[in-house]
């Protein structure tokens, strides 16, 4: 009986260790020139970000605040969900999808995209906030990860 006992506490111990080292992530969609979040990354955090093109071809602007200038990312719908290779852990980090205003497909060029939609997925942060964004179909799954976004 008390066997049983101890390997029933080890048991839920285990579970809850388990369940305490899962990543904390949220995904947004980016579907506009412009969309930005916001997000702090605490120091020792051991975050990171991921991004999914769901168009052909997307471009998204990565900046950490504390420095000058940005990483271009650049993306197709091929390559799943892939990597930011930056160091994030305590920074304050700006990420904006890029595309052709107004979607004038011959002021496009290799790099920038006529028009592109992005889902970011920003693990063990603080909150992220909306820098920029349609909210008009907040809450909806998206079509292709079938993730319950916010943006």
């Amino acid at each position: 009986m008390k066997a049983r006992v101890v390997l029933c506490v080890t048991a839920i111990l285990l579970l809850a260790v388990m369940m305490a080292a899962q990543l904390a992530h949220r995904d947004f969609l980016l579907l506009d020139n412009g969309d930005k979040i916001l997000v702090d990354f605490p120091a020792g955090s051991n975050g990171y970000i991921q991004i999914k093109s769901l168009s052909v071809k997307s471009r998204v602007d990565i900046e950490d605040t504390a420095k000058r200038g940005f990483d271009k990312l650049i993306l197709t719908d091929k390559d799943g969900w892939k990597m930011y290779p930056g160091k994030v852990d305590g920074a304050s980090i700006a990420i904006t999808l890029r595309e052709v205003q107004n979607n004038e497909k011959d002021l496009a060029t290799p790099d920038l995209p006529f028009d592109s939609d992005a889902v970011v997925r920003i693990v063990n942060s603080a909150p992220p906030r909306i820098a920029g964004g349609d909210n008009s179909k907040k809450g909806t799954k998206c079509p292709v990860c079938n993730t319950l976004l916010s943006w």
